[in-house]
């Protein structure tokens, strides 16, 4: 039986024998299930940054703390912001269970996992 290709982008190989990740391969004949899962963004700093701003926006009389204050508060929002989750494929086999990959980008994990379904089933 040839081998068929169901994912093929940025280092990840999804095929009915092998899952291939830049720094492991999976036999796929070993794999029982695959799930998503998500580490939220750290969005505390930035949090802490704009609240820092504010202060000292509020608690300045010159020009220049005002300033200096609401430089300070857009930076922690844009910190806050441009924080991303962590996203995660699970793989389970009999050993246990392992994460595989990771991205902060949700579709890509998502392609992945489908292409790992599409994997087991066709196994049979």
């Amino acid at each position: 039986m040839d081998e068929r290709v169901f994912l093929d982008e940025n280092g990840m190989r999804v095929t009915n024998a092998r899952f291939i990740t830049p720094a492991q391969t999976y036999a796929m004949s070993g794999v029982t299930s695959v799930k998503r899962e998500m580490k939220p963004a750290n969005r505390t700093p930035g949090v802490l940054f704009a609240l820092l701003g504010a202060a000292i926006f509020f608690l300045t009389d010159g020009g220049v703390g005002k300033l200096v204050g609401f430089l300070v508060a857009c930076a922690g929002i844009a910190v806050a912001v441009k924080a991303k989750d962590l996203h995660y494929v699970v793989i389970h086999s009999a050993s246990g269970e392992s994460r595989a990959t990771q991205s902060n980008d949700k579709g890509a994990i998502d392609r992945i996992i489908a292409a790992l379904n599409e994997s087991i089933i066709a196994r049979g």
